[in-house]
C-alpha cells in the first residue's frame, strides 16, 4: 500500500493520472486490510473470554480503521482543486493529524486492553475464587483450587507456541487464548459443581477445536506423580489429578 502510493506522492500538479491510478491501486490493498481487521480477526476477538476486554479489541479495531480512512482522504487533496503550494501544506498537516489519531490514539486504547489483561483476574475467575471459601479438601476440590489459583499460567502454557520444554505436546493456537480461558472456567464449575455457564458452540469450528485441543493436551501434561515426569514435583494429588481430568474430559464431551 505504502509503495504503491508513493510515486503518487511525487505528483502534485500539471497531470494527477498517476495520481489517481496510485490511490486506486492503493485502495485495493487498504480495503483489503480494512476486511481483515474488520471481518478476518473476528473470530479471534469473538475468543475473549473477558467481554470488557473484547469490548476494548473491537474499538481499537474500530478506531484503526476510522483513523487510517483519513489517509486516502488527505492524498486526495491535490486532485480536489487544492494548488500546489497549498496542498502541500494541507497534506503535511493532514498526515500529522493522522498520525496522531491513528497512533497515539490506537496506542491508548492498546494499552488499556493490555493493562486490563496483566491487572488480575477476570470477574468470572474472581468469582470462582471466591467460591473456594466454602471449599472443602475434597478431591475435586484441591483439583478446582489448584486450578483457579495457577489458571493464567495453565493458558499460557496451552497455547505457547515455542514452550521450553515438552515440546512435543501438541498445544493450541495463541489465537484461541480466549476459547482455552472459557474452556479451563467450565473446568472450574464442574469441579465445584456448579452450574455450567459457557457452552462450546460446536458450529464454531476454532472453539471447538480449541477446546477439544485443551482437553488433550491437559491429559497428556497433567502429572499426577513425581515418577511420571523425574525432575519435577506432582502438579496434585493423584485423586485431584483425577478428579481434574474428568472434568475436563466432561466438559469438551
Amino acid at each position: 500500500m505504502i509503495v504503491s502510493g508513493y510515486y503518487g506522492e511525487l505528483v502534485v500538479t500539471g497531470d494527477l493520472t498517476p495520481r489517481w491510478i496510485c490511490w486506486a491501486l492503493s485502495m485495493c490493498f487498504f480495503l483489503y486490510i480494512v476486511y481483515e481487521l474488520l471481518v478476518g480477526l473476528a473470530a479471534a476477538t469473538n475468543a475473549e473470554g473477558n467481554p470488557a476486554i473484547k469490548g476494548k479489541i473491537q474499538n481499537a479495531q474500530l478506531m484503526t480503521v476510522i483513523s487510517w480512512c483519513t489517509y486516502p482522504i488527505v492524498y486526495l487533496f491535490p486532485m480536489l482543486g487544492v494548488n500546489a503550494a497549498h496542498s502541500v501544506v494541507s497534506i503535511q498537516i493532514g498526515y500529522c493529524v493522522s498520525d496522531i489519531i491513528s497512533k497515539c490514539g490506537v496506542g491508548l486504547l492498546i494499552y488499556q486492553i493490555t493493562y486490563a489483561k496483566s491487572s488480575g483476574m477476570s470477574p468470572a475467575w474472581s468469582r470462582l475464587e471466591e467460591t473456594l471459601g466454602g471449599a472443602s479438601g475434597s478431591p475435586r476440590d484441591e483439583a478446582a483450587r489448584k486450578l483457579i489459583s495457577n489458571y493464567d499460567s495453565v493458558v499460557n502454557d496451552c497455547c505457547n507456541p515455542t514452550p521450553l520444554t515438552q515440546g512435543y505436546l501438541r498445544r493450541v493456537s495463541p489465537d484461541c487464548r480466549g476459547y482455552v480461558d472459557q474452556m479451563l472456567r467450565e473446568v472450574a464449575r464442574n469441579l465445584l459443581g456448579q452450574a455450567s455457564e459457557e457452552k462450546c458452540d460446536k458450529q464454531n469450528a476454532m472453539q471447538t477445536a480449541a477446546w477439544q485441543g485443551a482437553a488433550a493436551y491437559l491429559a497428556d501434561r497433567t502429572q499426577a506423580t513425581a515418577q511420571a515426569c523425574p525432575g519435577r514435583a506432582a502438579d496434585m494429588s493423584e485423586a485431584a489429578a483425577a478428579a481434574f481430568l474428568g472434568a475436563v474430559k466432561a466438559v469438551a464431551a
